[in-house]
């Protein structure tokens, strides 16, 4: 059983486009009356739901915002000495500044292989076993070097020699 009426009958203003719900017909049994009210649930219902809805979730925020801090850590910052307060507890330094400058200060390469400079011909000692120049005074004017070499390649090319 279809149930399509298409009543003109008073509409809610900007809805005019829209059917209003269908009337109950008086032959339909108890499941088809669930159906119904399923398909077409009243607009109070559903706004009484939303208000519900709404309020939970409100409620819910407010009882997470409430929740005291359980665990807060008085730690010393290990660059600088100063004392703070965190909920973290594996945290040591108390800014990103200390935190930056003490991994600097114990993470910076050791310079452990011997090397003359490709550039100038100096002895120097190189952090890392790429490294080729001894300063980057160097190796910028190494590079503008071998930029106009190529240069001066491709000029040849084209001109035919």
């Amino acid at each position: 059983m279809r149930l399509t009426f298409h009543d003109t009958t008073e509409y809610p203003k900007g809805l005019e486009g829209f059917s209003p719900l269908p009337p109950m017909p008086d032959d339909i049994n108890e499941f088809q009356v669930w159906l119904y009210n399923i398909a077409h649930p009243s607009t109070s219902t559903w706004a009484e739901r939303r208000e519900q809805k709404e309020q939970e979730e409100y409620q819910r925020s407010i009882t997470l915002c409430a929740k005291p801090i359980s665990n807060l850590y008085d730690r010393v910052c290990l660059e600088c000495g100063g004392h703070f307060t965190t909920k973290i507890e594996d945290k040591f330094f108390c800014c990103t500044e200390c935190k930056r400058e003490n991994y600097q200060k114990n993470n910076t390469a050791e310079a452990k292989y011997p090397r003359i400079c490709a550039c100038c011909g100096q002895n120097y000692m190189a952090k890392h076993s790429r490294q080729l120049y001894c300063s980057p005074k160097c190796a910028a004017e190494k590079n503008r070097d071998k930029a106009r070499d190529r240069e001066r390649e491709i000029r040849a090319r084209r001109a035919g020699t």
